[in-house]
C-alpha cells in the first residue's frame, strides 16, 4: 500500500501590521517518497470535519494509487454526459483564442455524431459505433476525415485532463482520398460561364468566389466596409475574426469583380456585400443544373461551393503565376496544399508543356534543305519556297502589308505591288552604293540590275 502523507493547518498573514490567521483549513499532502508537497483547501472552519476530510482524502488516494478504485477525474468523466464534456471544451476553445466559426464547426461535428451513434456517456464511445456510422454516411472521404480528427482534438483533451485512460478512437484510420488527395474537382472556363450566367442574382457571389478564393464563411462575413474599390489597387480586406486561420489579409480583386462590385455597391454603402448570404446548397445545386453541370464526374469526384476556390488555385497555376505567389493567395500556410490539393491536375497544360521542349532531329517527312553551289546563284530548295511563298503573302495582302518605296531618285522603278492604295504610307528606302553611281553617270539601271543589286548589298 502506497502511503499518503497528509495534515491540515489554517494559513496565516501579516494584515496591517499584525498576524491574522485564515479561517479555513487547507490540507498538506505528498506520496510518500515524493520530495514536492501539494495544497488543497478544504473550504471548511470546523477542525473535526476537516480531520474527516483529510481521513477521506488520505483513503481515496491510497486506492487510487494501489490501483483498488480509479481516480476521482475519470470517475467525475465516466458520471458526466458527453455533451457537457463537449460544452466544457468549446469554452476551453475560446479561451484560447479560437475563432466563432471553428467553434461552430467543432459543437456541429461532435453533435452530429453523438447523435448518429448514440453516444451519451464517454463509455458510450467505442471504434465499432463510429466505424459503422462512417459506413453509412453520405459524406465525401475528406469530410469524413475532418470529423474523426475533430473528435480526436477532444477525446485528446479529455485524455489530458485526466477524464481518460485512453483515447477510444486512436485505432480508427483515416478514409484512403481519390487519387490527388481531393474528392471536389475545379470547374472549365466554359463551365464556369455557364454558371455565372444561370446564377441570377447569386451570380457576384460565386464571381467573387471563384476570383478571390475566399471560403463560403469568409464571403458571409464580408462587409461594405472591406472593400477597397478606390485604391490604385482594388482589394478586399479579410478580416481576422472572419478567416479559417485568424489572420487578416489583403485580397486583390480582378477586373471582373471590381466591376461587379461597382455594379452592385450603387448608392449602398454600408452593411453585407451579399444581403442574401452565400447561396443555400439547395439553389447552389440549382444552378449547377441549370447551367448543365454534373455534380459527380466519371471519376467520382464532385462538384461543391467549395470547387470554385479549387478553381481559383487550378487557374492561378494555369495562368503561370509563380507557386509562392498562388500559395500567398490562397492564404496557405504549405505549398504543397496550394500545388497538389488545390490545383485541378487535369486541367494543367501539360501537353503543350511537351511541344516547348527541344528537338533532337529533323521530322522525316520534310525534304533536306539542298545546298547552294554558288555557280548559278539560285537559291536552295528549302530557301527557293520560303522565298516564292513570302512574295504570294505579300501580293496577297497589298492592303495589309506596309509598301516598301525607294528613293525619289527612282520613282520609275517602283514595282507594281508598291502602288497600292496606301502608297503615301511608305517608307523611303536609301538606293544602294550601285545604283547611286549608275544614276550619277546617267545610266538607266534595268528592273534586273536594280534588285539584284539591292537584294546582294
Amino acid at each position: 500500500m502506497i502511503e499518503v502523507l497528509a495534515h491540515i493547518f489554517r494559513p496565516t498573514r501579516q494584515r496591517k501590521g499584525k498576524r491574522a490567521r485564515s479561517r479555513y483549513y487547507v490540507m498538506r499532502w505528498k506520496l510518500h517518497g515524493e520530495s514536492k508537497w501539494q495544497r488543497v483547501c478544504l473550504g471548511v472552519s470546523d477542525q473535526a470535519v476537516a480531520e474527516a476530510r483529510m481521513r477521506e482524502f488520505v483513503r481515496e488516494h491510497e486506492q487510487e494509487a494501489a490501483g483498488i478504485i480509479t481516480p476521482r477525474p475519470l470517475r467525475d468523466g465516466a458520471q458526466r454526459t458527453i455533451a457537457g464534456h463537449l460544452g466544457e471544451f468549446v469554452d476551453h476553445l475560446e479561451s484560447s483564442g479560437r475563432t466563432v466559426h471553428y467553434r461552430n464547426i467543432v459543437s456541429k461535428r461532435c453533435g452530429k455524431v453523438f447523435d448518429a451513434c448514440g453516444w451519451k456517456l464517454l463509455r458510450d464511445v467505442t471504434p465499432e459505433s463510429f466505424d459503422a456510422w462512417r459506413a453509412g454516411s453520405k459524406l465525401a472521404p475528406k469530410t469524413l476525415n475532418h470529423y474523426l480528427g475533430t473528435l480526436l482534438v477532444l477525446l485528446n483533451w479529455l485524455k489530458r485532463r485526466g477524464r481518460l485512460v485512453a483515447n477510444p478512437l486512436a485505432s480508427v484510420a483515416a478514409v484512403a482520398l481519390p487519387e490527388g488527395d481531393s474528392s471536389v474537382r475545379a470547374l472549365s472556363d466554359a463551365e464556369m460561364t455557364r454558371l455565372l450566367d444561370a446564377a441570377g442574382p447569386r451570380r457576384l457571389a460565386y464571381l467573387l468566389a471563384v476570383t478571390t478564393g475566399l471560403r463560403r464563411a469568409e464571403l458571409g462575413a464580408l462587409d461594405w466596409s472591406d472593400v477597397r474599390l478606390d485604391a490604385v489597387r482594388p482589394f478586399l480586406r479579410v478580416r481576422g475574426a472572419t478567416t479559417k486561420s485568424g489572420k487578416s489579409a489583403n485580397q486583390p480583386l480582378c477586373v471582373d469583380a471590381v466591376d461587379a462590385l461597382r455594379a452592385a455597391v450603387g448608392a449602398v454603402q454600408a452593411g453585407p456585400v451579399l444581403p442574401s448570404g452565400v447561396p443555400s446548397m439547395k439553389l447552389w445545386r440549382r444552378d449547377l443544373k441549370g447551367a448543365g453541370i454534373g455534380r459527380v464526374d466519371a471519376d467520382g469526384r464532385r462538384v461543391v461551393f467549395h470547387s470554385l476556390r479549387h478553381t481559383f488555385a487550378t487557374n492561378l497555376n494555369r495562368a503561370g503565376v509563380a507557386p509562392r505567389v498562388a500559395m500567398e493567395l490562397m492564404r496557405h500556410s504549405e505549398i504543397a496544399l496550394t500545388m497538389r490539393t488545390y490545383t485541378d491536375r487535369q486541367f494543367l497544360p501539360i501537353f503543350d508543356a511537351m511541344e516547348q521542349l527541344p528537338r533532337f532531329s529533323a521530322p522525316e517527312s520534310l525534304p533536306v534543305a539542298a545546298v547552294a553551289t554558288g555557280t548559278d546563284g539560285r537559291l536552295s530548295n528549302a530557301k527557293e519556297d520560303a522565298h516564292h511563298d513570302a512574295h504570294r503573302v505579300v501580293k496577297s495582302s497589298l492592303r495589309v502589308s506596309t509598301p516598301v518605296d525607294s528613293a525619289s531618285a527612282l520613282d520609275a522603278m517602283q514595282t507594281l505591288e508598291n502602288k497600292a492604295d496606301s502608297l503615301h504610307l511608305a517608307v523611303p528606302v536609301t538606293p544602294c552604293q550601285s545604283v547611286r553611281k549608275m544614276s550619277a553617270v546617267g545610266i538607266e539601271p534595268t528592273t534586273r540590275r536594280l534588285k539584284v543589286c539591292c537584294s546582294t548589298n
